[in-house]
């Protein structure tokens, strides 16, 4: 795993989107701290509501 984790959707008003959240967070956690340093210097990303090849150009570019 590289520390980027992307969820297209979430129900947050569902415990099932809550349990997507704390499994990639306990993922991100348990990476080995050698390997996790190759990517985004150690540290780990949660991407919601975006996906490859499908971002909305406001969410990059922050405007």
């Amino acid at each position: 795993m590289s520390g980027l984790e992307w969820k297209s959707t979430l129900e947050l008003d569902k415990k099932t989107g809550w349990h997507h959240i704390a499994r990639a967070i306990v993922g991100f956690a348990n990476r080995m701290p050698d390997i996790a340093a190759a990517y985004a210097e150690g540290r780990a990303y949660l991407v919601v509501g975006i996906e490859p090849g499908n971002q909305p150009l406001e969410a990059l570019s922050g405007t």
